[in-house]
């Protein structure tokens, strides 16, 4: 399938098994974000995402999302392997401020979760459905931009290219 093709439907995505991750038409590869600051769903502040000379990966998941819930142990298990060779992983639940269900996946990962609604990120493109993922490389430039489920192995794919570990 094409990167540039892109546009699914959710009727493609509730059908689908895997959704396909390509890169945004608006937001082209190489272009910088200015880093976001983050407040971490217990209200403690971390550094910026994505932060200087690591490669981040802003995850927006939502706890009544199934393509979400079947995800995190995925992006849990990059986070993992990737860590230690820079790769930040930060969740951005969409689901309303203090849901119980949502706080309780957050706790079930290894990376941070914030919310949503404390994400002030005009420079990103914005967010229709869950999972959705935004991929920065060392030098903080977008590199892609995806939605739906897309297991472990095309996570590695995406990532270890941008970790130097192709």
């Amino acid at each position: 399938m094409d990167r540039r093709d892109f546009t699914i439907g959710l009727a493609a995505i509730a059908a689908a098994p895997t959704a396909t991750l390509a890169q945004s038409d608006r937001f082209a590869q190489g272009v910088s974000i200015a880093p976001v600051s983050i407040t971490l769903m217990d209200g403690t502040s971390q550094r910026t995402w994505p932060s200087a000379g690591r490669v981040g990966v802003l995850l927006y998941w939502a706890s009544w999302c199934p393509f979400c819930r079947r995800s995190m142990p995925d992006f849990a298990q990059l986070h993992q392997r990737y860590a230690q060779h820079g790769l930040q992983i930060v969740g951005v639940c969409t689901d309303p401020v203090g849901t119980p269900a949502s706080v309780r996946m957050a706790r079930q990962v290894p990376f941070d979760s914030m919310w949503m609604q404390q994400l002030h990120a005009p420079q990103l493109p914005s967010v229709s459905r869950v999972p959705t993922m935004h991929i920065a490389n060392r030098q903080g430039q977008l590199a892609f931009t995806g939605t739906g489920y897309l297991g472990l192995e095309r996570l590695e794919a995406l990532v270890r290219p941008l970790l130097g570990l192709a």
